[in-house]
């Protein structure tokens, strides 16, 4: 088998005894695989006109028809450009959703771990809850019984003011002492 009919097949997935439908009409076994960019007398040296957007699969009558329309030439042109976009797009579309379900996999795990922080916090809300509960129920019997203990903060605070005004009376009177001796 000739490289150019290896690189066809190879890139197109047909295996060595398959032949494709003639890709101008449809209806006929493709015989030849044409070089859209003609390969000139002698074969091409740098093998440019063998790569795959210059290989097209014909049958008898579309190979010759290509060597006297132009025209038909062209749109065979366009025919294998779209076949390859369709490829190159099939292709990108199955790597697409292969990475979309890696993405739904590791979302998936990320929503279990979601979930297993929202019920572990909800069991650590629900505990202190019923400790702010009890908390709460504290706090309002305080309140009931604010007011004595208003009265009582008001008392203390007095007493400390007395206890202030006798310890400055006090270290006055020392002071006044100390100051009649040194005299």
């Amino acid at each position: 088998m000739k490289d150019y009919k290896k690189l066809f097949s190879n890139f197109w997935g047909y295996a060595d005894q398959h032949t494709p439908n003639c890709w101008g009409c449809s209806n006929k076994k493709a015989v030849d695989i044409h070089h859209l960019i003609g390969r000139k007398m002698g074969g091409d040296p740098k093998n440019k006109t063998n790569r795959i957007s210059n290989l097209i699969p014909l049958c008898r009558s579309c190979h010759t028809r290509t060597e006297i329309d132009k025209v038909f030439n062209e749109e065979l042109k366009t025919i294998l450009q779209d076949k390859i976009d369709a490829k190159v797009m099939k292709k990108s579309i199955k790597e697409l959703r292969e990475e979309e379900r890696a993405q739904n996999k590791a979302f998936s795990k990320l929503f279990k771990q979601y979930v297993d922080l929202s019920l572990s916090l909800k069991y650590y809300l629900d505990a202190i809850g019923e400790k702010r509960s009890k908390y709460e129920s504290i706090i309002k019997k305080l309140e009931k019984e604010w007011p004595l203990i208003d009265k009582f903060n008001y008392l203390v605070d007095i007493m400390k003011e007395s206890i202030c005004d006798c310890d400055c009376i006090t270290k006055y009177k020392m002071e006044k002492t100390n100051d009649e001796t040194k005299h």
